[in-house]
């Protein structure tokens, strides 16, 4: 299994009328993820932060991008982007499209 250690898959993902390159979250990143929206229930950080966070660790060439420069993008397009790469790596709706519980378990 070494070999495939940092073999992600990478998508084209559309996004603002073009497309970019990101690539399926990690297992530790998930868990990131799962910390920072723990952060938003319980009113310590926004959801912003788990957007950022998102296209940081999938985009090719977002992870330097700043605050300021993913805040210049529409937050529609952005958010859209961030649930295209929720939705890659796994996560979100299962295949009965319905969206898993925190104990639920997937099988492929």
């Amino acid at each position: 299994m070494r070999e495939f250690l940092g073999n992600g898959r990478i998508f084209d993902l559309p996004f603002m009328g073009g497309n970019v390159k990101a690539s399926k979250l990690t297992v530790g990143q998930v868990e990131s993820v799962k910390e920072i929206a723990k952060g938003i229930a319980d009113g310590q950080t926004n959801e912003l932060d788990s957007v950022r966070f998102i296209i940081r660790a999938s985009v090719e060439g977002a992870s330097d991008l700043s605050d300021e420069e993913l805040d210049s993008f529409a937050l529609e397009e952005i958010t859209n982007l961030a649930e295209k790469i929720i939705e890659i790596s796994g996560l979100g709706q299962d295949k009965k499209g319905k969206a898993p519980t925190a104990n639920s378990k997937t099988t492929k």
